[in-house]
Order: C-alpha cells, then sequence, then structure tokens
C-alpha cells in the first residue's frame, strides 16, 4: 500500500503515522529496558530469552513424550522475571 501511486493518501498517511507512533513506543521501551540493563549491570536480550525459553520447552516435551507424565522436576520459577512485552 505504501508504495503503490494508486492508494488513497489518506490511508497511507494514517498508516505512516500510526507505524511511527509505534516505533516510538518501541525505541522508548528499549531505552527503559536498556536502562535496567545497565543500572542492575545486566546483559540479556531477547534472543538470549526466546533460545533458553525453546530449550526450556524443547527438554520438556522430551521428557513428556519419553515419560508419558509430566515431570515432577521442572523448575516452577524458570519464567519468574522475565516478561514479555504486549
Amino acid at each position: 500500500m505504501v508504495l503503490d501511486a494508486n492508494a488513497d493518501p489518506e490511508k497511507v498517511t494514517g498508516l505512516l503515522g500510526r507505524l511511527a507512533e509505534r516505533i516510538d513506543e518501541l525505541e522508548r521501551r528499549a531505552f527503559t529496558y536498556k536502562s535496567y540493563q545497565k543500572n542492575f549491570k545486566v546483559s540479556f536480550g531477547v534472543n538470549h530469552i526466546i533460545k533458553s525459553c525453546m530449550h526450556f520447552w524443547n527438554k520438556l516435551t522430551m521428557n513428556i513424550s519419553q515419560q508419558d507424565v509430566f515431570p515432577a522436576n521442572i523448575p516452577h520459577n524458570f519464567m519468574n522475571g522475565i516478561r514479555f512485552p504486549d
């Protein structure tokens, strides 16, 4: 739509305005999270969190498929402190 010369200009500018607002919001949130990392002297990125979660769920599903029961040794606090953006 943005590259379509025949698109409705009001729709295109509205879309671009909403995108710009969303990008501004995400940049503010990124700055906030980077500040947290600096203040608490920790460093981790979304990629690290996602890979950790994937590893956890891969292990979980492997245990379930091998045992056919829900494993009792799953760390109940594995995801504590990790909050994903809305």
